[in-house]
């Protein structure tokens, strides 16, 4: 301790001194002062202190930064995770969005596909129902050839039943005339056509009035289909007044007899291409018993005016004095009046009807009459030739003038024969008489 009472630190070195024997023989001691050394001591402890310091600080920082570059790389790993699982979710994403825009598409397909089935569904609905509209007309035109007692009632109510079931603006029906221009003469219609018929003067000719779905109609004897009026050139010639009226499309049947067509039925619609295949041949069908009912009607009316002159002729003949037949193809007769009967010899009609006209001839003639006149006459329709009959009783020749003519049925075809003959034997044997007297003369 110094006088000023600061304590001094101090170093003592004692050293022990021996004598020869090694025995202890005195101490001396040294004391230095050792305050700068220990003020250099504190310093070096608190540089140490600090050095101490900051290696543990940087070993800190060391540890901080190992950590940090742990984490940095477990952040970079977890980035690159991240990054990973970013790529995975963007294809992800994009096959998604991919998926979502290939949804969208086959939803907008689907969609337009069953937008189109439900058109197509529409559009069949509605030809069903103009089909089914068709076969109404069908049935009805079939019960209307029942009732009717006229060809005129009869077309007259079919041409209704078409406007009426199948909606049409206008029907009608059309006859080929044999005439020099083969015009087409309209015979019974139904539905809006203000005077529209009489501006048609239709032909069937290869003309430009006949080259129109009507005249085309009836001269190939297929149907004949206007699809537009407005557009089609051969329609030209009645374009005008037909879209007038509101026409716009047009269906044309011919109405056959075997493979001609001796008329049509045209159907006029409101709209463009209003006729499918299908109702075409709907129509066809209608025009089919059509053609059936109207040669039906024409029939019974000529098999009505057909009996009314062999009832007749049939009169006439039975108050006939001459020879009165009538034969079939097969030259067998179905009827000879009564003086033809008794002019033979022949006892009954039954007898004379199951007896070949070849039996009815003197045997000299038969080859002839059989084989060369008769089918002639069959042929030409009329033939006129002087024969010997037989007398079926005495065998004696009877000299006649014998003449053929066609039997017709309904429809104008030849059936057989009628023969009229007058017993020309009087004036046979007078020429033959005076021809003696001649020949004696010379």
């Amino acid at each position: 301790m110094r006088k000023d009472g600061r304590r001094v630190p101090i170093e003592l070195l004692v050293h022990l001194s021996r004598d020869a024997k090694g025995e202890p023989e005195y101490y001396y001691s040294f004391l230095t002062d050792i305050t700068g050394r220990k003020q250099t001591e504190g310093a070096l402890r608190d540089l140490n202190d600090q050095l101490q310091q900051h290696v543990a600080e940087l070993q800190t920082s060391r540890r901080a930064a190992l950590s940090l570059a742990e984490d940095a790389t477990e952040a970079r790993k977890e980035a690159e995770r991240v990054n990973a699982d970013l790529r995975t979710a963007n294809e992800s994403l994009k096959a998604s969005r991919e998926a979502a825009v290939n949804l969208m598409e086959d939803a907008l397909r689907a969609r337009k596909h069953a937008e189109a089935i439900s058109a197509e569904l529409r559009e069949n609905q509605e030809r069903l129902l103009r089909l089914g509209r068709v076969l109404k007309a069908l049935k009805d035109s079939s019960l209307a050839m029942v009732r009717s007692t006229s060809e005129a009632e009869y077309l007259a109510e079919v041409c209704k039943i078409v406007v009426q079931n199948c909606g049409h603006a206008m029907v009608w029906f059309g006859f080929a005339e044999d005439d020099a221009e083969k015009s087409v003469r309209p015979a019974a219609h139904s539905g809006f056509a203000q005077g529209y018929l009489e501006t048609l003067r239709i032909t069937w000719a290869d003309s430009d009035r006949g080259r129109g779905p009507t005249g085309t109609a009836i001269r190939t004897g297929q149907p004949g289909i206007c699809r537009d009026m407005l557009t089609d050139p051969a329609f030209a010639p009645w374009r005008a007044d037909a879209l007038k009226r509101g026409y716009a499309s047009s269906a044309v049947i011919p109405l056959l007899a075997g493979s001609r067509a001796f008329g049509a039925i045209t159907i006029y619609a409101k709209e463009p291409d209003a006729f499918s295949e299908d109702e075409v041949k709907l129509l066809t069908q209608l025009a089919d018993d059509v053609s059936f009912c109207i040669r039906t009607l024409r029939l019974q009316v000529a098999k009505a005016r057909a009996d009314l002159e062999r009832d007749k002729f049939v009169s006439l003949a039975d108050n006939s004095t001459v020879f009165v037949a009538m034969c079939g193809r097969d030259f067998i007769p179905f009827y000879v009046n009564e003086a033809g009967l008794r002019l033979v010899g022949l006892d009954s009609l039954a007898r004379a009807c199951g007896t070949p006209f070849s039996e009815f001839f003197f045997p000299e003639d038969r080859k002839r009459m059989l084989e060369e006149f008769l089918p002639s006459a069959l042929r030409t329709g009329r033939a006129e030739v002087e024969v010997r009959f037989r007398h079926f009783k005495t065998g004696k020749p009877l000299w006649m003038l014998y003449n053929v003519f066609h039997i017709k049925d309904a429809e104008g075809k030849p059936i057989g024969l009628g023969i009229v003959s007058r017993n020309i034997t009087d004036r046979k044997e007078a020429e033959r008489r005076t021809e003696q007297i001649g020949r004696a003369h010379v």
